[in-house]
């Protein structure tokens, strides 16, 4: 009998023992393994925030609650010092980042517009700074379509931007709606290509807002409407 409760003892010890060395080496794993980290943009507060948790690897089960810690760059803070944004409150987080278990980073599109805005150091800045005028006009329509997530039509404007820096406030305001007058356009002929005979409502109208007002631009949607009809 003694040896039996013996046996049975080292039975349990030996048990738990295996059930320590699998706790020990899956906490391990996942510390070293399991890590998910990334940075997020809300493009109506223009804040930042990094974020990170721990899953299980290979089965990607959450085993830890989300870490976040949120910041504002400078040249975000220098948008909205200058008055050249109108933030709100509204909570929208778009993914610019994320680093996983792969050794490549996920790339969401809101890194698009981040990639402009740096990280304190950005040329925009002393872009907007030398042309107060410009960047009035101009960062409400970037932030508007970051806040469409239209992030991929961010790049044409700012190209657009650049090319007529020095011209007038106005001619200024023409280049870059009719950037995006074309840019919607282009956008609702992909969908429409796509979705046969329905139309593109939603990028269609985005380009009658941007076209209102001006003759040419007006043109242009019209003549969009007549070849899609």
């Amino acid at each position: 009998m003694a040896k039996y409760t013996i046996y049975i003892r080292v039975k349990i010890l030996v048990w738990l023992a295996w059930m320590s060395a699998l706790v020990v080496g899956g906490f391990f794993l996942v510390m070293w393994f399991g890590a998910v980290n990334g940075e997020e943009f809300n493009p109506h507060t223009l804040v930042r925030r990094s974020f990170r948790y721990y899953q299980i690897p290979g089965v990607r089960v959450q085993v830890s609650p989300i870490i976040r810690n949120t910041s504002s760059v400078g040249f975000e803070k220098h948008l909205t010092a200058q008055n050249f944004v109108k933030t709100s409150q509204k909570s929208v987080w778009h993914l610019v980042w994320a680093k996983g278990t792969r050794p490549q980073r996920v790339r969401g599109d809101a890194s698009i517009l981040i990639d402009y805005l740096g990280h304190g150091d950005s040329p925009w800045k002393k872009w907007s700074t030398d042309r107060p005028k410009l960047a009035k006009l101009f960062w409400p329509v970037i932030m508007d379509l970051a806040r469409r997530n239209h992030y991929l039509l961010i790049p044409d404007l700012m190209d657009s931007a650049l090319d007529n820096e020095d011209e007038a406030t106005s001619d200024f305001q023409h280049a870059v709606h009719r950037s995006l007058v074309e840019q919607y356009l282009h956008a609702a002929k992909i969908e429409q290509h796509e979705n046969g005979s329905q139309p593109a409502t939603e990028m269609l109208e985005f380009a009658v807002q941007y076209a209102s007002g001006n003759e040419e631009l007006e043109a242009l949607v019209s003549g969009y409407e007549d070849g899609a009809n």
